[in-house]
């Protein structure tokens, strides 16, 4: 009997859910039939953008909201939002289009960023949405053009970035400042795939950059064929300015002598007795900036010559004289107790990296550690200052004679190579030979260190101008063809060719043009050194009769076709008066 009750008890309970269920079913079957069989219970939002491409102006946003009731607004605030951010705030977005289910609203949106759509119903429902805009893009593209001659030749180069991307780079020869002139359609030619031309002519050449949502930049560079430097001597600012007032006037005054006269960069020497006109790490104060080597002047003349130059587009090259540490004396007590020099000459095991001939001292080319001393001096300019190049002189070997070229200055050091390589089995070098690869060791180490820290600098240097005298054995001991013929050891060469063209050995047309046919691979650049100081001078009739020597100088060199540039020895000349005539002159046929 007891059993018998359970059993009635489940069934009338099982009854009891069956008719709950069929209850809820049906009310559920009451509101599809109102609202639609999809229709959902909190209202869903899809947005559609007017445009993903890349545009200057802005982007209508549509938005659609579906709900099972009536929508009663939609609301949009800019950043990531939950729907309790809208209680006080928010865009109210206008309806277009509304049902009893649907609403339909559009809002323009002008700035990148994210977004927060909020859509409420008449009881209450709420839902929210964001959504990003990144596309927008109303910035002028970024454009940067440079250039590069080599053989009378400019490589003109576009760098353009933008955040839409780029959609076309064109370029003009002429100036057009009006990016939305019809000579760009009519005459510009497209490189947007190169983004490089080649210019033959000096002279105003337009870029036109366009990105890909429609903004648009020119940029006009004046590209000049002949690259025109002058030269200043430690002697032409240094030893004249006492104070950093007098210093600064006398840079001010002389590097607006050199925008006056067409002039593209200075060359100034920086370094020329293993001293600085710059605050170093290695070598002393120069004597030229504060009277007594090693003493601090109080300023930095090198920073401040960067900064002149530059504000008035002038190139600057640091100039460096690498080997010479004296010239007139051999006192190692006369430098400073911090001179490099003093402090080997101190030391038995570094007595032999410096040498004295001749009355002189230098430096052993044949030392590792002089290498690196000099390169580690040239590295710090780099680092420390914005120049735009680093140039060595003519000041490598001394000169030596038949007699001694064998058993003076490095001779040592040579010995001690061909017994090591004698121990080893292995051919040696000749001593010129041997004494070149110094040279080379020392170029290639200082070109290197520069590249690594900027490559934009360059490294060029200008040796004496007799081809003979560079490739004898008695003397320099530069390798020139190894230089001009092979990346990775200078960037440009400037030969001083200080004769005329009635020279009885080396008269200028023939020591260019040879000049010019070593340069042959065309991967240094070449200029020509010219002696200013001997126009007007009574050196020889040719310099002191022939008032357009140095005119013609420069045009002969133009006929050769790859003579990239010129350099002008040197600054003070260009005040005298006796040179006047010829400098007038020349100026008429320098590339303006």
């Amino acid at each position: 009997m007891k059993q018998y009750l359970n059993h009635k008890k489940a069934f009338f309970a099982n009854m009891i859910i069956m008719i709950c269920m069929v209850a809820l079913l049906s009310t559920f079957g009451n509101e599809a039939s109102i609202y639609g069989a999809t229709a959902p219970i909190t209202p869903t939002i899809k947005i559609t953008k007017s445009t993903l491409n890349p545009t200057k102006g802005s982007v209508k946003v549509k938005i659609d909201t579906t709900a099972k009731d009536k929508i009663k607004n939609i609301k949009v605030q800019s950043g990531k939002k939950t729907a309790a951010a809208f209680k006080a705030s928010g865009t109210t977005v206008k309806v277009t289009q509304q049902s009893s289910a649907k609403a339909t609203g559009t809002i323009t949106i002008k700035e990148n960023g994210i977004y927060t759509v909020y859509t409420q119903t008449v009881t209450g429902k709420t839902a929210v949405k964001s959504f990003q805009i990144n596309n927008i893009d109303t910035k002028q593209p970024s454009v940067w053009v440079n250039y590069k001659v080599m053989a009378q030749k400019a490589t003109v180069s576009v760098t353009a970035k933008d955040d839409s991307g780029i959609k076309s780079i064109l370029w003009f020869n002429g100036k057009v400042n009006d990016a939305n002139s019809a000579i760009w359609n009519l005459k510009a030619k497209d490189i947007t795939k190169t983004k490089k031309f080649t210019a033959t002519k000096g002279g105003y050449y337009s870029v036109l950059v366009t990105d890909k949502a429609g903004n648009k930049r020119v940029k006009v560079v004046k590209v000049e064929m002949e690259w025109n430097a002058i030269w200043i001597s430690y002697l032409e600012y240094g030893a004249t300015a006492k104070t950093k007032a007098q210093f600064e006037n006398k840079i001010n005054q002389m590097f607006d002598k050199c925008v006056s006269l067409n002039m593209d960069a200075v060359i100034v020497q920086v370094r020329p007795f293993s001293d600085a006109m710059y605050r170093s790490n290695y070598f002393p104060w120069s004597k030229y900036v504060s009277g007594t080597m090693g003493k601090n002047p109080g300023y930095d003349p090198l920073e401040y010559m960067v900064e002149a130059a530059h504000k008035r587009n002038l190139e600057i090259h640091a100039w460096i004289n690498p080997y010479r540490v004296t010239l007139g004396s051999t006192s190692y007590s006369a430098l400073p107790a911090s001179h490099p020099a003093r402090k080997w000459n101190s030391n038995a095991s570094t007595k032999r990296n410096v040498l004295s001939y001749n009355g002189n001292l230098y430096y052993n080319p044949s030392k590792p550690a002089v290498r690196n001393l000099i390169t580690n001096g040239v590295k710090e300019i780099v680092q420390n200052y914005d120049v735009d190049g680093i140039h060595f002189d003519d000041y490598f070997y001394p000169t030596f004679s038949s007699s001694n070229v064998k058993t003076a200055f490095d001779a040592p050091e040579y010995k001690a190579y061909v017994e090591k390589c004698k121990e080893n089995g292995t051919n040696y070098k000749s001593i010129a030979s041997w004494r070149r690869s110094n040279v080379n060791l020392l170029v290639k180490q200082v070109y290197k260190a520069i590249k690594d820290e900027d490559k934009s600098v360059v490294f060029g240097i200008s040796p004496a101008g007799n081809i003979d005298n560079l490739t004898s054995d008695l003397q320099h001991y530069v390798d020139i063809k190894t230089w001009l013929n092979n990346p990775g050891y200078i960037d440009y060469i400037c030969p001083q060719i200080y004769w005329g063209f009635k020279h009885s050995t080396a008269p200028y047309d023939k020591v260019c043009t040879r000049w010019s046919n070593l340069n042959s691979k065309k991967i240094v650049n070449l200029y020509i050194g010219l002696a200013v100081y001997k126009a007007g001078s009574s050196e020889t009739s040719e310099w002191k009769t022939d008032t357009d020597i140095l005119a013609k100088q420069i045009q002969y060199g133009r006929k050769l076709g790859n003579i990239d540039g010129y350099g002008y020895y040197r600054y003070d000349y260009f005040t005298y008066s006796a040179p006047q005539k010829a400098i007038t002159k020349m100026k008429n046929v320098m590339e303006k």
